[in-house]
């Protein structure tokens, strides 16, 4: 129910003029940290860059900021708040 809420809020968001696309891109939070350190900030600013003019919608986000055994979650949360 969550990806089909977030789906109907760039829908609502593009109606009203806030949303230039109005699309929904959805990742996995684990989907947008790499492997290797320094490479996680390059797949969100990908991710972000997909997004952007609709909704960037990550599922089970909240495992980034609970996996902190290798530092890609932070790595990836810092990215998103620039």
């Amino acid at each position: 129910g969550k990806t089909e809420v977030a789906k109907m809020l760039a829908t609502l968001y593009w109606l009203l003029g806030d949303l230039t696309l109005g699309h929904t891109c959805r990742w996995v939070g684990a989907d947008i940290c790499a492997p290797f350190s320094g490479q996680t900030a390059a797949k969100v600013k990908w991710a972000l860059a997909q997004a952007r003019g609709g909704v960037l919608f990550l599922d089970e986000a909240h495992d980034l900021a609970t996996n902190q055994k290798d530092g890609f979650g932070p790595e990836a949360l810092h990215t998103l708040n620039g």
